[in-house]
């Protein structure tokens, strides 16, 4: 669970489709104008909330980037009256840009020093620049998932399930 940046999870709540949607709607700021660094954010979350399905991310300080993207839906639970599950996934936006850097890093490490008939250099540097994408992108997403995680959970009063 803590190796890739991808968690997948459910919130069970006895709270109403209506009151889990007004929660959203306090805590998100859905600003459609495109993010720059000068942005002020007074919510906890950006992004779009719909009555049955909403696409955040939190709000980091200073940064205005968030290596969190939650998709979230709300579902009726069969079990109880009233009660409702909002199953979130959770992903990391980065990948869509570190992994193809990664390959182009690679791809010219490799005409580079396969050129030259260094293949020792070639494997260090692959792993090294293998470790630095894994840590800059994995580690900043486990602590802000966790910490999003966790105001979701407290704000909808509930309890949650990790399906991965």
């Amino acid at each position: 669970m803590f190796l890739w940046p991808f968690k997948q999870c459910r919130i069970e709540t006895n709270l109403s489709r209506q009151r889990i949607n007004e929660l959203m709607n306090q805590n998100t700021d859905q600003d459609n104008r495109s993010i720059y660094w000068g942005k002020r954010f007074y919510q906890r979350f950006f992004g779009v909330v719909q009555p049955n399905a909403f696409k955040i991310r939190p709000v980091v300080p200073y940064w205005n980037l968030s290596p969190v993207e939650i998709r979230g839906t709300v579902e009726s639970n069969q079990a109880g009256q009233g009660s409702h599950t909002v199953s979130c996934r959770l992903t990391c936006p980065y990948l869509r840009v570190v992994g193809p850097l990664v390959g182009l890093a690679l791809v010219m490490f490799f005409i580079n020093y396969a050129l030259v008939g260094e293949t020792g250099v070639f494997l260090s540097a692959t792993g090294y620049i293998f470790l630095a994408a894994y840590v800059l992108v994995n580690l900043p997403f486990q602590v802000q998932a966790a910490r999003s995680l966790r105001a979701l959970v407290r704000d909808f009063e509930g309890k949650m399930v990790w399906e991965r």
